[in-house]
């Protein structure tokens, strides 16, 4: 069976997504059903989402099934090894461990540079190029009223501060 190299890293990643309700779910029904890969159900066997619904964790996660299958390779329902449900069990149990809050997380940053692979990398290249050209004057403080504007030629105050 081959499987691509990120299968598992995905697999981890829509683990940890999951609601800690359905990841208790999902662990006890891995003890006490036949866990099957490919199909919602298959001879007597049922996925890992569907043993989580049955035991309390209401949850529709499809991005963690598709990436169930993907992980194990499977074009049709059969029933998982135990190395592929000893795996799921080590992956749910660490995700209990260090439960992640999504709403904590951030989001990646942008691409600012093909130069640049990384940010860090471009804020230490340009930046002091960036300070002898032009320094940074946005840590200095000076109000400025609109009032005061208004009175020079050609000025006029477009909106109220």
């Amino acid at each position: 069976m081959r499987r691509s190299r990120n299968a598992a890293a995905r697999l981890r990643a829509a683990v940890d997504m999951l609601p800690i309700e359905t990841k208790q779910a999902m662990l006890v029904g891995l003890d006490n059903e036949t866990i099957i890969t490919g199909a919602y159900t298959h001879d007597g066997g049922i996925c890992p989402m569907l043993a989580a619904h049955r035991r309390g964790g209401r949850t529709s996660h499809e991005s963690f099934a598709k990436c169930w299958d993907r992980y194990t390779g499977a074009s049709k329902g059969r029933v998982a090894t135990e190395r592929e449900l000893r795996t799921l069990r080590c992956m749910l149990d660490a995700s209990l461990l260090e439960p992640i809050d999504i709403h904590s997380v951030e989001p990646p940053r942008p691409a600012w540079s093909r130069l640049f692979r990384r940010w860090d990398t471009y804020a230490a290249t340009i930046g002091p190029l960036e300070d002898a050209v032009a320094p940074d004057r946005s840590r200095e403080e000076t109000p400025v009223v609109v009032e005061d504007l208004a009175g020079q030629d050609g000025v006029r105050p477009v909106a109220t501060v």
